[in-house]
């Protein structure tokens, strides 16, 4: 486990109920096992693909959450 990981799963043990800790959990473990299966295939379409890494800095403000 990274310390990142250790820490967030640490938050969120601490400022959880024992009702909702559950949920958290297995939304982070969810969260980072669809990152580690995504990552790589994202990164490997980049890299078979015309697309080169300015595709994706240019894309990457448009998949951001718009903020008021």
């Amino acid at each position: 486990m990274t310390n990142i990981d250790t820490s967030n799963l640490t938050y969120l043990s601490t400022f959880t109920t024992l009702e909702e800790r559950p949920i958290y959990l297995a939304l982070t473990g969810v969260t980072w096992g669809l990152g580690a299966i995504l990552g790589p295939v994202v990164g490997g379409g980049f890299s078979a693909s015309a697309a080169t890494w300015r595709w994706a800095v240019s894309a990457y403000p448009l998949l951001q959450p718009k903020h008021n």
